[in-house]
């Protein structure tokens, strides 16, 4: 579902129009946007240390006050209107996989200093352009209720009631009713069961992947984009950036 996302954001958005900001504080499935360099890509983090998310979380905040700035010297709300004056700034979109690793390792003090972290992006971070996707296979106890507020789009592959209900809403189980592998729900109003929409997302097989990445990156070159200068790529499995 991520890899499907991120494809499909990647193709319908230009690299200046939207920027992804990957972290995985699990896995390494993010690997091959850095690998084979995604234009889009600023930041890819596998099998993240903590106090890189932590880092990159606090970047984004520091980014949101900038562009809050730049929103009143030209005296408008938000990024829809600092564009249709034509001026340029790309969306950021920030992807949190297994978010519940960096959640659980913290102390609680710090936690809850994250969490406000997070609390604020969601909050304030629409209308600067900043968008936050949490994804996590382990919802207990990672999202609380004020969270939760700030994520009206909420997705729940096959689950039982019990992570239904954290995920969708505490009414909402429509997620333990799902039969077909890549089958979801999808709801875009607080988890209100009557708005429901069950999808299906694609299984992406990684060549499928690399070659679409390879193409986006090339096409870039060819409509002149210049790259930006030193993608940020941290694998905690070396320890390396």
């Amino acid at each position: 579902l991520l890899h499907d996302l991120i494809c499909g954001l990647a193709h319908l958005h230009a690299p200046d129009e939207l920027e992804l900001f990957l972290l995985d504080f699990k896995g390494t499935e993010f690997n091959i946007y850095a690998k084979n360099r995604l234009p889009h890509a600023r930041v890819v983090a596998v099998d993240c240390d903590v106090d890189i998310g932590l880092s990159i979380i606090k970047r984004l905040g520091q980014e949101m006050d900038r562009r809050r700035k730049l929103f009143d010297d030209a005296n408008v709300p938000d990024i829809r209107h600092y564009r249709e004056r034509g001026l340029k700034l790309p969306r950021i979109l920030l992807i949190i996989d297994e978010i519940q690793v960096m959640m659980q390792s913290l102390e609680t003090a710090l936690q809850r200093q994250v969490e406000g972290a997070l609390i604020d992006l969601l909050r304030r971070g629409r209308a600067a352009g900043i968008h936050v996707l949490l994804a996590t296979q382990s919802p207990s106890q990672v999202f609380s209720s004020q969270m939760l507020q700030q994520m009206a789009i909420r997705v729940c592959l096959l689950a039982d009631q019990h992570v239904s209900r954290l995920v969708l809403g505490e009414t909402n189980e429509a997620a333990s009713g799902l039969q077909r592998q890549g089958e979801a729900v999808y709801n875009a109003y607080n988890g209100e069961p009557d708005k429901n929409v069950f999808i299906r997302t694609a299984m992406l097989e990684q060549d499928a992947i690399a070659d679409m990445t390879r193409r986006l990156a090339e096409q870039a070159r060819e409509r002149g984009y210049r790259m930006p200068e030193g993608l940020l790529y941290f694998d905690g499995r070396s320890r390396s950036t």
